[in-house]
């Protein structure tokens, strides 16, 4: 079992990592990049990792509320950090699970989501990075 000071070094470690890909993807998003000349969806892309590295990132900011001296302090700032951005989970279930969603698939984890509506959704993520 690790200890408490192991828990939060590796939630501090996954952190910052969260942070700098958080930053990577935030920069991507605000430039032009070599590959924009042929592939016309990367700026989607980039989208679509930027909410996968928000995800990681509070996942691994979880990671110290196993640590009973933190986990209030910890709950808080998720809690903050999910208020700032409440679309964040049904933007990573449709773009993780594309596959239900191009078909209305029953098994979908946002059933408010469909194959019509998903355009919708693509065209008013909010998030202003432009």
């Amino acid at each position: 079992m690790q200890s408490e000071a192991e828990i939060l070094e590796r939630a501090r470690s996954l952190c910052s990592e969260g942070c700098f890909a958080v930053a990577l993807q935030h920069r991507r998003l605000r430039s032009k990049e070599p590959e924009d000349e042929v592939f016309i969806l990367r700026w989607w892309t980039d989208l679509q990792f930027l909410i996968v590295s928000l995800r990681r990132l509070r996942r691994s900011a979880l990671t110290a509320a196993h640590v009973r001296g933190a986990s209030d302090e910890v709950t808080a700032a998720v809690r903050q950090f999910d208020q700032a951005l409440p679309a964040l989970r049904k933007m990573r279930n449709v773009g993780e699970h594309v596959d239900s969603y191009a078909v209305d698939a029953a098994s979908r984890h946002e059933k408010s989501v469909s194959r019509a509506v998903k355009d919708q959704i693509n065209s008013s993520y909010p998030l202003n990075l432009r």
